[in-house]
């Protein structure tokens, strides 16, 4: 394996680079740390990671809100697609307008929502 030739700032830096997000942002808020003590940096990062991770583990894990979707064997899927003017829902552009234009529901036709 090579040595690198690197000097502690570049060690310090790819070193922090590699930490997750979480023991950057507590690490960055400890004061009592030296700036260029390399084993002081890993010693505070490790302590910081063990807990996060052990936090973690204990923290209650989130019941999903619906149940998840099976698959399917099947390969095809078809799509039935319905014309717009047989949805029930659906108002043609003109009798929109009027709608509007009589100060009336679009969809309900009747008196405005307030």
């Amino acid at each position: 394996m090579a040595e690198l030739d690197w000097n502690t700032e570049a060690y310090i830096a790819q070193f922090v680079r590699g930490l997750h997000w979480k023991v950057k942002e507590l690490l960055s808020t400890k004061d009592n740390i030296p700036d260029g003590d390399l084993e002081a940096i890993f010693a505070a990062s490790v302590k910081i990671d063990n807990i996060r991770r052990e936090n973690e583990e204990n923290r209650p894990k989130k019941v999903p809100t619906k149940a998840p979707v099976t698959a399917t064997n099947s390969t095809s899927t078809t799509t039935t697609r319905v014309r717009l003017s047989e949805d029930p829902n659906y108002v043609t552009p003109e009798e929109r307008d009027c709608r509007r234009a009589s100060g009336l529901c679009v969809k309900r036709s009747k008196g405005a929502r307030n």
